[in-house]
């Protein structure tokens, strides 16, 4: 598990209303696009750690469009988490 941890807040108070509204906006395009990486990343490894991964295996954490597949951040709440398929869970939980 990837924990990341900021002063966001202290930086928010010292800021106006109007940049307020944006930051938590920002912020959750920020971990969305880092989690898009790391999903990416993680595919792209597979063939690296695991013999011959069949397309199915390969597709456990990017949709077909290419998109990661979880839960997405939004501006209240700034949490991305990144989900294998269900079936390709029950076996990569050892591997990944």
């Amino acid at each position: 598990m990837i924990n990341i941890k900021s002063n966001i807040d202290e930086v928010i108070k010292q800021i106006s209303i109007a940049k307020k509204e944006q930051i938590p906006y920002a912020i959750s395009l920020a971990v969305n696009e880092t989690a898009q990486d790391i999903a990416t990343e993680v595919t792209e490894q597979m063939p690296r750690f695991i013999d011959r991964p069949t397309p199915f295996t390969l597709k456990a954490y990017l949709s077909a469009s290419g998109k990661w597949k979880g839960k997405r951040a939004n501006k209240r709440d700034l949490t991305a988490i990144i989900q294998a398929g269900e079936i390709q869970a029950e076996y990569l939980a050892f591997q990944v």
